[in-house]
């Protein structure tokens, strides 16, 4: 385990917790992120028992709502339902088409459609018709 770490000109001198030093070019920092909507403070704990969730992510459908009609999440939250594609930049066209359609489509409760993200390219193809 690193003890310390000083910037050495280029360079980077860990100490470990054994004793040794080393001298290195880069420093990685991976720490991770889990998602965990209830444990968002700005949503009421009522709300958040009202919804399905899975492993802290909440459960969505093909509009990014979730099951409490009205209520969407985009995003990392949305990275259990949708892929990992959702926590990036990369991830934000479907997502914005996606919720879009979801929001204008008249008539049909979108809370009761689940489609698979990887029907993104067929949505893909129909997004001419927004």
């Amino acid at each position: 385990m690193i003890v310390s770490a000083k910037a050495t000109g280029r360079q980077v001198r860990l100490r470990l917790d054994d004793g040794t030093e080393r001298s290195i070019d880069h420093v990685l920092l991976a720490t991770g992120y889990q998602v965990d909507i209830s444990r968002y403070a700005f949503l009421a704990e009522e709300l958040v028992r009202s919804l399905r969730l899975v492993d802290g992510y909440p459960e969505l459908t093909a509009g990014f709502e979730t099951s409490l009609a009205g209520l969407h999440f985009l995003g990392a939250p949305a990275a259990k339902s949708f892929g990992p594609l959702m926590r990036f930049v990369a991830g934000t066209r479907y997502a914005a088409h996606a919720l879009t359609r979801c929001i204008l489509r008249e008539g049909t409760s979108p809370a009761t459609i689940k489609v698979p993200s990887y029907e993104c390219d067929v949505f893909a193809e129909t997004r001419s018709d927004m």
